[in-house]
């Protein structure tokens, strides 16, 4: 529920938004030169503009999930704070990432890093890497992540029930976000060229 909310609900409503300018325009105005000349950086221009091209933000957003997912890995993750806050800032970062890129109110030709078809398909794409770690985890009859034993539950379930519900929830709510952003995407494309057209 945590990696659902941080990598896909939340980031995915925020970059809906799309509330770039009023961030800005709530910076202290004191603050406002130091971030603009942070933000126009070479290095951090050149940095973002990797983490959008669209094979890289694809990987990123996918392979996050499979990283911190992967039994050893989450179990590590679990014992230790910094790890933890290192795994929740990374997927909500990297979440935020990716939904800003797919759902960018502008099209190409207004200055966005895809043409509006391709983020499309790209949505509908990172269902299947959900989708197979999701059946993994709700078909599995076996114990993966031990670490809950050494942790605990919030509630009176026993581990593979639990294991099997969290498998649900990485399958079917994260596969419907892709899909909500691929009809959005579908519905400004269409905007987009009614525009286009009448001009």
């Amino acid at each position: 529920l945590q990696h659902l909310m941080l990598h896909d609900v939340g980031s995915f409503l925020v970059a809906l938004a799309a509330p770039w300018r009023q961030l800005a325009a709530g910076v202290p105005a004191r603050w406002r030169p130091a971030l603009h000349r942070m933000l126009l950086a070479a290095p951090v221009r050149r940095t973002y503009d990797v983490l959008q091209k669209p094979l890289i933000a694809f990987g990123l957003f996918t392979g996050l999930i499979y990283f911190w997912l992967w039994p050893d890995i989450h179990f590590r993750a679990m014992l230790s704070l910094d790890e933890y806050k290192c795994m929740n800032w990374s997927v909500a970062v990297d979440g935020l990432l990716f939904w800003s890129l797919i759902l960018d109110p502008r099209a190409k030709a207004e200055g966005a890093a895809m043409h509006l078809g391709p983020r499309i398909f790209l949505s509908l794409l990172t269902m299947v890497p959900e989708t197979i770690i999701g059946a993994y985890l709700s078909l599995h009859t076996s114990v993966v992540y031990t670490v809950y034993e050494i942790c605990g539950r919030l509630w009176p379930v026993d581990a593979v029930s639990d294991q099997q519900i969290g498998g649900c929830i990485v399958w079917i709510p994260a596969s419907m976000m892709c899909s909500f952003a691929a009809l959005i995407v579908l519905r400004r494309w269409m905007h987009y060229d009614e525009r286009v057209r009448s001009r």
